[in-house]
């Protein structure tokens, strides 16, 4: 080593390196890394919703079969006064921790699509990347019914 530099350790001065620093600095940085890293953990529910038949949905024409065949069967099926509802939904939780610190995140994509009593759709939303509170994220698929 060169007059005048500075090394991490006194003893590769010396121009030695022993075992011990060799252990100690990898603790050093597995530790370090560990710490940094954290933890992370998604869960997903429901299955990805099929965006390019949005466009498809035609209110006053698109039927039920249509809709089914455009995107499968709905997350849910609701009653509500006179009309159908078939929700369609995607829901992504993401969870990290680093150390002590802990965070939850919660997104959707839902489409609901409004079926009259023709099964004609009467209207329809979609809304995507909707955060969401813990309290009303699901944590297993609901049961689809009528």
């Amino acid at each position: 080593m060169r007059q005048g530099m500075t090394a991490p350790f006194p003893a590769m001065l010396e121009g030695k390196t022993t075992r011990h620093h060799f252990v100690s600095t990898a603790a050093i940085l597995f530790i370090a890394g560990w710490i940094m890293a954290g933890c992370a953990a998604r869960h997903l529910v429901g299955s990805p919703i099929k965006e390019e038949g949005i466009p498809k949905i035609v209110a006053g024409k698109t039927t039920r079969a249509e809709i089914l065949t455009l995107f499968g069967p709905p997350y849910r099926v609701e009653s509500k006064g006179d009309q159908e509802v078939l929700t369609y939904f995607y829901g992504k939780q993401s969870n990290w921790t680093i150390l002590l610190y802990s965070e939850s995140r919660h997104s959707a994509d839902i489409l609901n699509v409004y079926l009259n009593q023709n099964g004609v759709v009467s209207n329809y939303a979609f809304s995507e990347g909707v955060a969401m509170p813990e309290r009303d994220f699901p944590t297993r698929p609901l049961a689809v019914g009528h």
